[in-house]
């Protein structure tokens, strides 16, 4: 007959197979805090201008002081969200290969056993016990290792792939800043040369050259040009917005 397992022994096991559980602690998202801590990303932060000036000055020798492609795309390096995955993930690949690295670990299952043995009068329910040790064979555990560097290098190497997105969208973005100016540039002078035409016009009205119909066509251009230069600055705004925004936030 099988011998009972004393109760110490089957707690002690039980405890031995609870000991490998991790334990799970919830961080919930606060939307509030996400949208203070996105607004509160500035240009003018003091961890940011550490930060470009520790990135340049190691190549060029001294900080710089103009705000150029360079220092707006470290400051996206700094801020964007998109970098922050990349490295979180890279991190987590980084912890698989020690997690590949580790052999199997043993198991004991206690699972109680009816035992029909009429020739006796002891309790016919018993706890059998029973240990599993797993062996990898044909280098399971190489292989293993070798997958998660590979998983490891393509994570740093999506790293650098997003830093030249982000700089990508950024440059974008400058450039559609740099043609609203010239465009706000190009009709503020073609509203400044309308007004003086428009001035003559009215003089040469005043002494009877020509017609009040040709002024009034002068004046029409002159307000058509007025709102142009209204749009045209309001549309700079946006681009220089859109430009700030990428490079604090998501692209």
């Amino acid at each position: 007959m099988q011998r009972l397992i004393h109760p110490t022994l089957l707690l002690t096991l039980l405890s031995l197979s609870l000991t490998g559980c991790a334990r799970f602690e919830d961080h919930p998202l606060n939307p509030v805090d996400s949208a203070a801590r996105i607004e509160a990303r500035a240009l003018s932060s003091a961890g940011l201008r550490d930060y470009i000036n520790s990135v340049l000055a190691n190549k060029t020798g001294q900080p710089p002081k103009a705000w150029d492609i360079d220092r707006l795309t470290l400051a996206a390096i700094y801020y964007h969200p998109d970098l922050a995955l990349a490295r979180a993930q890279a991190e987590t690949m980084d912890a698989a290969i020690t997690t590949a690295g580790q052999r199997p670990n043993p198991s004991i299952t206690v699972t109680p056993t009816w035992v029909r043995n009429l020739a006796t009068a002891a309790v016919p329910w018993i706890a059998a016990g029973a240990i599993s040790i797993p062996i990898e064979t044909a280098g399971k555990r190489g292989f293993r290792i070798a997958k998660a560097e590979h998983l490891t290098d393509a994570a740093r190497l999506r790293i650098a792939d997003t830093a030249w997105l982000v700089r990508g969208r950024l440059r974008l973005a400058m450039l559609e800043v740099y043609a609203a100016q010239e465009a706000e540039h190009l009709l503020q002078q073609q509203l400044t040369i309308q007004q003086a035409m428009t001035e003559r016009l009215e003089q040469q009205m005043t002494v009877g050259e020509i017609t009040r119909l040709e002024v009034i066509r002068s004046h029409l251009a002159l307000n058509q040009l007025q709102l142009n230069v209204s749009a045209a600055q309001k549309k700079r705004r946006g681009k220089s917005g859109v430009a700030r925004h990428r490079c604090r936030c998501a692209g």
